[in-house]
């Protein structure tokens, strides 16, 4: 579900109107073929904002805004984020993450698309930079590993500066509604994350599934992406525990000291 942070880009893009709707909630969406696309937990949200849907990370809200863009759309959007495309970073490797071409009548999977499900890919660097874009008021910056190389005495050999790879990924103003979002879910939390207090921390939760091998659904694997402080971020980060279950646990714990350590300890 932190794809989901891509899927509400492109509705803000695709739909002035979009943050002013009012979403039903049924609690799954069914389809033609007798499946359907459920809520973690089988939840019913009822009327949503959608900033209260990106809140509660409504797979129904998100499934149906990827159902009503289409594949091309938000297919597009996630390439300027880097899906589908290898991403030079400084000092390390990324593989590429992928985001699927789909025909028009595969709904299922085009709404699993949209929240980060089927046979969307992707690496926990490409969600920090997901994340480190959105901060950056849509501009793409190149990872590196290091900002500078001293010697045994402190002196700087080499400095590697910072590059921006793409300058409008998304415009200022949807960055900043996404933000506000991000805060929004932080500050509104259900659960009790401490150490994001005083970090004007912005967030987004997240759970994988997947199929084992022999056919039986995996532990879900937890995500968490975040940007702090929102009024001038100086760090994103992503954070996924493998068999973590859900986003909002240990993966948002991690990433709150992680942002604690960055924005009030250093």
């Amino acid at each position: 579900s932190v794809f989901k942070t891509v899927t509400l880009a492109a509705a803000l893009e695709n739909d002035p109107n979009v943050a002013n709707r009012t979403f039903s909630d049924t609690g799954k969406i069914s389809f033609p073929d007798g499946t359907a696309l459920n809520n973690y937990m089988n939840q019913v949200h009822g009327d949503l904002s959608l900033q209260m849907a990106y809140r509660v990370s409504s797979n129904v809200v998100f499934g149906t805004l990827a159902m009503e863009m289409g594949n091309t759309k938000l297919k597009e959007v996630a390439e300027r984020f880097g899906f589908n495309s290898r991403i030079n970073g400084v000092g390390l490797s990324i593989p590429e993450s992928q985001f699927p071409t789909l025909k028009e009548e595969e709904i299922g999977n085009i709404a699993q698309s949209g929240i980060g499900q089927g046979s969307v890919i992707s690496t926990p660097i490409q969600m920090a930079i997901v994340a480190a874009t959105v901060g950056n008021d849509g501009v793409l910056m190149q990872p590196k590993l290091v900002n500078k190389i001293v010697d045994k005495d402190g002196n700087t050999i080499k400095e590697i500066s910072n590059k921006a790879l793409k300058e409008d990924v998304i415009s200022k103003d949807v960055a900043t509604t996404i933000k506000d979002y991000m805060g929004y879910l932080v500050s509104n939390n259900l659960y009790r994350w401490p150490s994001f207090e005083g970090t004007n921390a912005g967030g987004k939760t997240g759970t994988a599934d997947y199929m084992l091998e022999n056919g039986t659904e995996g532990v879900p694997h937890g995500w968490f992406i975040s940007v702090a402080p929102l009024d001038n971020p100086e760090i994103a980060v992503a954070v996924i525990v493998e068999e973590g279950e859900n986003g909002a646990g240990s993966a948002a714990n991690i990433a709150s000291k992680v942002v604690r350590a960055a924005v009030l300890e250093k």
